[in-house]
């Protein structure tokens, strides 16, 4: 395995990872930092790549009913939040 297909791994776990409870949020911090261009580059991804892969992937969420986390009150902890 080289290097740039450990870099995809990492992305696409990512965003596997969006969908388990557990892991959602630092998924999205992944994606929200620059893990995802840090990773993106060493997979060989440009400017192009990475917005047509950032946006097909926002396509899957919305088909499959995924909006994000949803706002809460303050009061709520942060471990009630959820995808669904």
């Amino acid at each position: 395995m080289n290097v740039s297909a450990l870099a995809e791994a990492v992305i696409l776990q990512s965003f596997a990872d969006l969908w388990d409870k557990a892991h959602w949020q630092e998924s999205l911090e992944f994606f929200a930092g620059g893990g995802f261009d840090y990773y993106a580059g060493i997979a060989g991804l440009g400017p192009a790549g990475k917005t047509k892969l950032l946006l097909m992937f926002e396509r899957q969420m919305e088909a499959a009913g995924h909006r994000g986390p949803q706002k809460k009150k303050h009061s709520e902890e942060a471990s009630d939040r959820c995808f669904f």
